[in-house]
């Protein structure tokens, strides 16, 4: 028996469905992206789910093959990271399946997934747009800290929205065995990861040496020079001196500036 329909059931009779719905509409009117999906998985096994797209949840989740439904779920639930579902596509045939079927039925261009570890287990989220164009990955590629910005303050500051998956889930395991999440491979990159930063207008990050990169992963912190000295086992006036190289590298005006350049760079895995 397939319990994914009957998951899906629970969530969008709950009041908070049509909430979530409303809170997710400034993605469609500004960017296009007229399916965004969030999703976690934690480590026993209890998977649960929230789209903004219906009728394509209910095609997906209606499929009465669960040896698929494993795979798709597999495909999306890495470790950490940021997927192109395009790309994917080339060296999967059942993603390339989905892929063409959510354009074919729904107009649904499936672009990014992006992936996280949490404490609880993983959690991730997605976006798909109207436009069957390679332009709109890029679109998405270039926008993506101010997206990520929105999935994740949806995910805060509406606590009462996400209420409902704990109310609602389905156990992987009992389903695909324990072995089910150690199956995952690693995450999914574009095949050129400096391009992808170029994209994302992170691509001065290339001029730093690798004992610079090291600094600037602390220095995303705001911890001061000393901290940072002691840390790496250097001295202070060396920090400080890769400090100010650093940013003349980097084109920051200042140590803030500095930081949420940093932080950019760490929300999308770079020192990980």
């Amino acid at each position: 028996m397939n319990p994914f329909p009957k998951l899906m059931d629970g969530i969008k009779s709950s009041q908070r469905y049509d909430q979530f719905l409303k809170l997710a509409a400034p993605l469609k009117d500004h960017f296009g992206i007229n399916h965004f999906w969030y999703y976690r998985v934690t480590h026993s096994g209890q998977y649960s789910y929230i789209g903004t797209n219906a009728k394509w949840d209910a095609f997906c989740f209606n499929d009465s093959n669960l040896d698929m439904w494993q795979e798709r779920i597999r495909a999306i639930t890495r470790p950490t990271g940021i997927q192109l579902m395009q790309l994917q596509q080339i060296d999967n045939g059942l993603i390339k399946d989905t892929i063409e079927s959510a354009w074919g039925k729904f107009k649904i261009h499936l672009s990014l997934n992006c992936c996280k570890q949490t404490t609880l287990g993983i959690e991730g989220y997605g976006f798909g747009t109207g436009f069957n164009d390679p332009r709109a990955d890029e679109m998405l590629l270039n926008q993506l800290p101010l997206l990520q910005h929105f999935a994740q303050n949806l995910r805060q500051k509406n606590r009462k929205v996400f209420e409902v998956l704990d109310e609602n889930q389905t156990d992987l395991f009992s389903l695909f065995g324990p072995g089910f999440m150690g199956s995952a491979k690693a995450a999914s990159f574009p095949r050129d990861k400096n391009q992808f930063l170029y994209q994302l207008g992170l691509g001065s990050i290339l001029k730093l040496d690798s004992r610079e990169v090291d600094i600037l992963s602390f220095a995303r912190f705001g911890y001061p020079a000393a901290y940072i000295a002691k840390k790496l086992r250097r001295s202070e006036r060396t920090v400080e001196n890769q400090m100010a190289v650093i940013k003349e590298k980097l084109d920051c005006k200042s140590k803030v500036e500095l930081i949420h350049l940093a932080q950019q760079l760490g929300s999308i895995g770079y020192f990980s």
